[in-house]
């Protein structure tokens, strides 16, 4: 076969060096890429050789996706009434979320800006009276400063120097005093979550989800960087800016890889990974699972495994699973994303790299 020659994946023609669409069947080569000006080159061009502008380096090409708006319908986060709390000076609105473990509110500061404070399960419960008053004192002895917050205000630090488009600013942690309970302050994200819009609108196209969670692998990559994992990626855990960014969300589960030998956390079951399912401990892998679980929920609108039997598939798995989204290309990276054993899947920036060059795959079909 001569140099730089390609065979159709459509009709199986063997084609010449230079040819840009099959010979026999007309379908487009694969690697193609575009300039700045629309002109479509050829898979080992370093210039176009229309206008003579460089090809982008794969740094460029991933860093034109971060930080993106999306073209999705938002939709407001779900929220419920609260009283009328007031906690560090902020006047609470209403509740977004609720767990064992916390409870989240919509506040506002001083002069009317929006705020989500995250405070733990048991105090919210107190200030909504459901825990009697008297029992106050259980509620304080049961914390220290920062309670069950303690760790993911300490992951929340170390995450927050990155600065990165695609989580959630972290604004600050407050202390329990003068019956306020522990707190974390974040910004309030007006386009609610993927999980909302999924359960409003349902499911997404496929180059939609890929543009989301290009973004969304991209600040996890940075995150395990730091030698942290997330824990819990899911639709609920990604938000939308005003401004249509997809950020990352909910660092409740994240704990540094060194700290996690001996310690079990919570999870989500229908995204834990066997490993998480096993040891109840987070890790790097297990988030490749947990990001793959949720791509195909978003362009499938429905999850991959049935929530009634998801321990029992997950724990006895032995080969790979079945997935069949309607894309043989996004098929391929969530198969491998799927793998039952840790080892063999692909970690979070080679995972990004795969849905960025899907994404300029579909673009230069369409």
């Amino acid at each position: 076969m001569e140099a730089n020659s390609w065979k159709c994946d459509t009709c199986g023609t063997i084609n010449p060096p230079f040819a840009k669409f099959c010979t026999a069947c007309g379908a487009q080569r694969p690697g193609l890429w575009t300039c700045s000006q629309g002109h479509l080159n050829l898979p080992f061009a370093k210039y176009c050789t229309v206008c003579g502008e460089p090809r982008p380096t794969a740094s460029a090409r991933i860093k034109n996706l971060i930080g993106r708006s999306v073209n999705i319908r938002l939709s407001k986060p779900i929220s419920g009434p609260v009283n009328d709390l007031k906690i560090h000076g902020y006047v609470c609105r209403s509740i977004l979320g609720k767990t064992h473990i916390s409870a989240t509110l919509l506040c506002t500061d001083q002069e009317g800006f929006p705020h989500v404070l995250k405070i733990p399960a048991i105090w919210y419960e107190y200030l909504m009276g459901i825990i009697p008053p008297t029992d106050i004192n259980k509620v304080r002895a049961t914390l220290d400063p920062m309670g069950a917050l303690k760790k993911e205000a300490e992951a929340l630090e170390a995450v927050r120097n990155l600065d990165h488009p695609c989580i959630v600013k972290f604004e600050g942690a407050l202390e329990s005093g003068e019956g306020d309970p522990p707190t974390l302050v974040f910004e309030f994200c007006e386009g609610g979550s993927l999980e909302d819009i999924l359960t409003r609108h349902g499911k997404l196209d496929p180059l939609l989800a890929a543009e989301i969670f290009v973004q969304i692998a991209d600040a996890l990559a940075a995150i395990h960087d730091l030698g942290y994992a997330h824990g819990d990626i899911k639709p609920g855990n990604i938000l939308f800016s005003r401004d249509r960014i997809p950020r990352l969300a909910d660092f409740n589960s994240a704990r540094a890889i060194a700290a996690v030998s001996r310690s079990e956390v919570p999870y989500t079951l229908g995204y834990a990974s066997p490993e998480q399912l096993r040891d109840r401990r987070p890790s790097k892998e297990g988030d490749v699972w947990s990001l793959a679980l949720s791509i195909y929920e978003t362009v499938t609108g429905k999850p991959l495994i049935p929530i009634e039997r998801y321990v029992e598939t997950v724990v006895s798995l032995q080969g790979d699973l079945t997935v069949d989204t309607g894309d043989k290309d996004l098929d391929k990276i969530l198969s491998k994303c799927l793998k039952p054993s840790p080892k063999e899947r692909p970690s979070m920036k080679e995972l990004r790299d795969m849905l960025a060059s899907y994404i300029e795959k579909k673009q230069l079909a369409t």
